[in-house]
């Protein structure tokens, strides 16, 4: 009697056990893809902010005049972290808003909004 209710309940065990079986490789699956993609994107946006920052450090300390700072900055990102730049696609005036934000932290105070402003290398010095 147990094997002939074993010989029936087989087939649907043996389903029920794949289908559990499969929900958890796909949980795993989504799960590893949300973390590996957070960490893709949190290691894009830190290449491209600190190529920023250095792209702005170099530009400084040449003294660049302040669109050439920025221009040099922008080209700066673009040459460094070219799976950054394509990952995000921001438009070289979001980019150019980078750069202007990383010179303000570099020289320690806000700039004007006009970034003919900016202070050259030799203004930094006086202080």
């Amino acid at each position: 009697m147990w094997t002939e209710i074993l010989d029936v309940a087989t087939p649907a065990i043996v389903a029920l056990f794949g289908a559990l079986l499969t929900a958890i490789i796909n949980s795993a699956a989504a799960t590893l893809k949300a973390k590996t993609g957070i960490e893709i994107e949190a290691r894009h946006r830190d290449a491209l902010h600190a190529a920023i920052l250095s792209g702005v450090n170099v530009a400084l300390s040449e003294g660049l005049e302040p669109s050439e700072l920025l221009e040099r900055g922008v080209a700066y990102a673009k040459r460094s972290v070219p799976d950054a730049i394509q990952h995000f696609a921001p438009s070289d005036d979001m980019l150019r808003d980078m750069v202007k934000a990383k010179a303000e932290q570099a020289i320690g105070r806000a700039l004007p909004i006009q970034p003919s402003t900016l202070p050259t290398k030799e203004a930094l010095r006086r202080g």
